[in-house]
């Protein structure tokens, strides 16, 4: 703490809230301590605070109302500093001193007798009979033994899907409107216990404290009983004694990475209006009906997509709130267009373009696309051309495991010939002119 001259402004700022009960716990606990002058100044800054604000004015003043020294004041600052209830700042600017006093509310009796260093300071300035009558009036009550805590929790009341957040939906609006109130937000235990059950795990090998583990990262994360299963199911450790069995730090970490990609999950498709049978068409169905993670690591011949092509997956379909198959549309022209390099810069213009457009599905998203191509002499295919017979979802005699399979889409071309790229400069030009055309 410095020495604040007379002539030296100072400002009294607020650090938190001060309840009705503050002042009682100030006299209380706080007085016995810090002595008079202390709890003189400590009341005169927040009567200062309360009839000017945040106004500067000189220490003269303040000395001359409170009928004390430099000396003094500096003394009951630091201690008022070191019981946590002021913060000292200083400014030197143009030859002129600003002390800046920030004021915090006292801790609470219960927060004041646990801390055991303000406990043994306030006995050895009291007394021990002081602190008998303290301990008693703020005793604890007692918890209750021999009874069943029935009361609801806060995810049964007000939890809320963070799935459905991190899609793009407000969290106010999910917690209050009809479509918030519609949730299902409480997690299915009963459910989960069931899946588990047929996975080798009884729900004899679950304590209760397990069970409320469990039910609360699924209720955090907004997970379904199918999928907490999944992951609960990788971390059972059935060697080791019960209440030890499940690995929480590993089912809360896969936890948090189902939540940073939500768009792993399939959403509810918005579907195409095609009847032919022909391979465009059939793209078009897979594309509506396949998830940006699985038609993305299909496009990596079903190897696990590099870290920043998921990212930009997950703006597309996260921020933007783009709808499957409009994202798989447009990741499939990227590719197509850049040599197979996923350009976030190219995603982002042409997200953006699609979403205003509000683009539901992959064949509205081929035909915005192809328009854009049509426009680039230079590129003369589309994303229709792109070669899918060998994509499916559901198991076929080609593909016994039933996995989405992308073999090559770049067409055999001579060996000096190098494939052109479009540039996102020339995308935006082209979109330009799109707009422009529609005025």
């Amino acid at each position: 703490m410095r020495d604040a001259g007379y002539n030296d402004f100072y400002m009294v700022k607020m650090g938190g809230i001060f309840s009705s009960k503050s002042y009682e716990w100030l006299d209380e606990l706080y007085f016995p301590i810090m002595g008079m002058k202390a709890f003189s100044c400590f009341h005169f800054l927040l009567n200062e605070y309360g009839l000017k604000g945040e106004k500067g004015t000189i220490h003269k003043g303040l000395y001359d109302m409170l009928g004390i020294t430099q000396v003094e004041f500096k003394e009951a600052i630091t201690k008022l500093e070191a019981l946590s209830l002021v913060k000292t700042y200083f400014k030197s600017e143009d030859e002129l001193n600003f002390f800046y006093y920030c004021l915090y509310p006292p801790k609470s009796p219960y927060d004041f007798l646990n801390d055991i260093c303000l406990k043994n300071t306030l006995e050895r300035a009291a007394g021990e009979n002081y602190m008998t009558f303290l301990l008693k009036k703020y005793k604890k009550v007692k918890t209750l033994t021999d009874v069943e805590d029935i009361s609801a929790n806060f995810s049964e009341v007000y939890g809320v899907n963070l799935d459905l957040i991190a899609q793009g939906v407000d969290p106010v609006e999910a917690l209050f409107s009809d479509k918030g109130r519609n949730l299902k937000l409480e997690f299915d235990l009963a459910s989960f216990i069931k899946i588990v059950q047929k996975n080798g795990i009884d729900e004899t090998m679950m304590t209760k404290d397990d069970k409320e583990t469990i039910r609360g990262i699924a209720n955090l994360y907004g997970l379904s009983p199918e999928t907490m299963a999944e992951i609960t199911l990788r971390h059972f450790r059935s060697d080791r004694r019960i209440g030890n069995r499940f690995d929480f730090e590993s089912i809360k970490t896969e936890a948090k990475d189902n939540l940073s990609f939500p768009f792993l999950n399939d959403k509810e498709p918005s579907k195409s209006e095609v009847s032919s049978d022909s391979k465009w068409a059939n793209m078009i169905r897979q594309y509506d009906s396949t998830s940006p993670a699985e038609c993305l690591k299909a496009f990596c011949n079903n190897k696990k997509p590099p870290q920043a092509d998921l990212k930009v997956v997950e703006y597309l379909s996260v921020d933007l709130g783009l709808p499957n198959g409009v994202v798989n549309a447009l990741v499939d022209y990227v590719l197509t267009t850049n040599n197979n390099v996923l350009a976030r810069n190219s995603c982002e213009k042409l997200g953006g373009s699609l979403q205003r457009e509000g683009v539901r599905n992959a064949r509205e998203a081929m035909e915005f696309l192809n328009s854009l191509a049509e426009k680039r002499n230079s590129y003369k295919t589309s994303t229709t051309t792109r070669q899918t017979t060998s994509q499916t979802i559901g198991k076929s005699a080609a593909h016994p495991n039933g996995k989405f399979v992308r073999k090559s889409s770049v067409a055999t071309k001579k060996p000096e010939e190098k494939k052109e790229t479009i540039t996102a400069e020339e995308i935006e030009a082209l979109l330009n002119e799109t707009y422009s055309k529609k005025k």
